[in-house]
């Protein structure tokens, strides 16, 4: 919110900050970053992604695609990475192995970080819950440290 024209003189403040309806209207435009959303679905527990496209769909941001393996060109040198880590891998790469990654048919669920607005629709729609949303927070919390808060507190 901003001081009126008329109301500014010498070195007044122009912005002066939000009324309590326009703060809680300012908070609902929160991106939340620190949630995000996570793929992971198996076919032992029934929440492997079935490609229904469901989640192409209602995302509003279209950050999402489902894009045919033969429209990548995968290298040599990627599939031995890829091979070289297979076990620690095999959420990710579900029935192929890296070899089959050239010659497969089937598509890949390709997402774009830098446009994703956390809205949390895709995994709402998704039917069979492969993606969800899960917070993650940045820093360790060492819970031998004082917290500063804690300290204003005591004094």
């Amino acid at each position: 919110m901003k001081r009126a024209l008329e109301r500014r003189t010498g070195v007044t403040e122009v912005e002066i900050g939000f009324d309590e309806n326009s703060a809680a209207l300012e908070a609902q435009r929160c991106l939340r970053c620190w949630i995000n959303t996570v793929f992971e679905g198996t076919e032992v527990d029934g929440s492997e992604c079935i490609l229904c496209g469901g989640c192409v769909d209602v995302c509003p941001e279209n950050c999402l695609q489902l894009v045919p393996l033969s429209r990548f060109e995968i290298s040599q040198q990627t599939r031995q990475q890829l091979a070289a880590t297979s076990e620690g891998r095999a959420n990710e790469l579900l029935h192929l192995s890296p070899a089959d990654l050239a010659v497969s048919e089937g598509s890949v669920m390709v997402k774009d970080e830098t446009i994703c607005i956390r809205c949390g629709l895709c995994a709402e729609r998704c039917p069979v819950h492969t993606i969800t949303m899960e917070a993650f927070e940045v820093f360790d919390h060492d819970p031998g440290l004082v917290q500063i808060e804690e300290m204003v507190l005591q004094s």
